[in-house]
């Protein structure tokens, strides 16, 4: 279950998406398990799509699928930054997802 204010909610969020090294991804809900807001995943993605400079682009659905539609430019955006940090791309979903995925540690 979720806790604190929502202000809390999503500070705790942005500071583990910050978090998140180059080169690495995490999925949606390891972002809410890892800020302490397990079941927040959809709320992840909010905090995503409105706060301006943060990695965005290196939070991936489950199992490594890009979060975006292919024919989307928010897709294409997500691919080119993660492919500039090293992570290889592939059918839009993310290679090597056991080696790239972030467990916050």
């Amino acid at each position: 279950m979720a806790s604190g204010s929502e202000d809390e909610r999503r500070q705790a969020i942005f500071a583990t998406v910050m978090a998140i090294p180059p080169g690495r991804v995490c999925s949606y809900g390891e972002v809410a398990r890892l800020s302490q807001q397990p079941g927040l995943a959809r709320f992840v993605g909010r905090i995503l799509g409105e706060v301006d400079g943060l990695p965005w682009h290196r939070v991936v659905r489950t199992g490594g699928q890009v979060a975006f539609a292919q024919e989307t430019k928010k897709y294409h955006e997500q691919v080119r930054r993660l492919v500039e940090e090293g992570v290889e791309i592939k059918n839009g979903r993310v290679q090597d997802w056991k080696q790239r995925f972030w467990r916050g540690y």
